[in-house]
């Protein structure tokens, strides 16, 4: 008899339940023999957030827990939206389904190599390069008109107005030095007065960071490959976009900072 998925309501438990793989990949093999898909070989992908197993044939089962259904919803609506649409490959969505109250996706699984793992290493020109190709691609998904997208919650008013609130306690939390908390409720009060709550929504990410990209080498030269995981994706004020690249892959050369 196969195990059930047990109904898990926060992250931890889940971090602990889910390191131990033979309590979930006995069902993961189950529901893609229930959709006829072989998985005789099962890839376990250790990091991210689901529970995602490479199946045979270049497809991949994303398991997501109940407390993460709303990036089941935002994934399965932007792989609709957006598929057709973009010059770059994204996921196909093959089949998705619910199992003991954890939904899930079957999706194709993309070449090249996930950002991550050559980011850091590549030449500046090569890093500039791919930024450059980023800004095309936010720029292309955010002409595509959003559609059913516009339904998923939190909506952008509400959602910045959660991060206005939790913005001082978390960086106290994460330990920011006091020096810069001195300002820091001037500056929050800024954010609110600056960030439009009514701007024509867009469709976004929300990351854009190299985990959530893939990258091909031709001729010696590093391009954007395709484009993966819109478990975050909502809609919103189109800047919005631009701040995973400017945070976590726009950094500024040494001599710069010298000059």
């Amino acid at each position: 008899m196969i195990a059930s998925l047990p109904p898990i309501t926060d992250y931890d438990s889940y971090r602990a339940w889910r390191s131990d793989r033979s309590r979930w990949l006995p069902v993961a093999r189950d529901i893609a023999d229930g959709h006829g898909l072989p998985c005789d070989a099962p890839h376990v992908f250790s990091t991210g957030t689901n529970l995602v197993v490479g199946l045979d044939g270049d497809l991949i089962l994303k398991i997501f827990p109940p407390f993460l259904r709303p990036q089941f919803v935002s994934e399965r609506g932007a792989l609709a939206v957006l598929r057709g649409r973009l010059g770059i490959p994204i996921p196909d969505l093959v089949a998705d389904g619910e199992r003991d109250g954890w939904p899930y996706l079957v999706i194709t699984r993309l070449s090249g190599v996930v950002g991550s793992e050559v980011w850091p290493s590549l030449p500046e020109a090569e890093k500039e390069r791919v930024l450059f190709e980023i800004g095309a691609v936010i720029a292309e998904v955010q002409r595509v008109p959003p559609g059913a997208l516009l339904a998923i919650e939190p909506r952008w008013d509400a959602f910045m107005r959660s991060q206005f609130a939790q913005c001082r306690a978390r960086h106290e939390r994460l330990g920011l030095p006091p020096k810069f908390l001195a300002g820091f409720d001037d500056l929050l009060r800024d954010a609110t007065e600056l960030i439009p709550m009514d701007a024509a929504p867009v469709i976004l990410t929300g990351e854009y960071i190299p985990e959530n990209f893939l990258l091909s080498c031709h001729g010696g030269e590093w391009h954007l490959a395709g484009l993966i995981d819109f478990g975050d994706v909502l809609t919103g004020w189109c800047e919005y976009d631009l701040l995973g690249p400017s945070a976590f892959m726009a950094a500024s050369l040494a001599a710069k900072r010298a000059a």
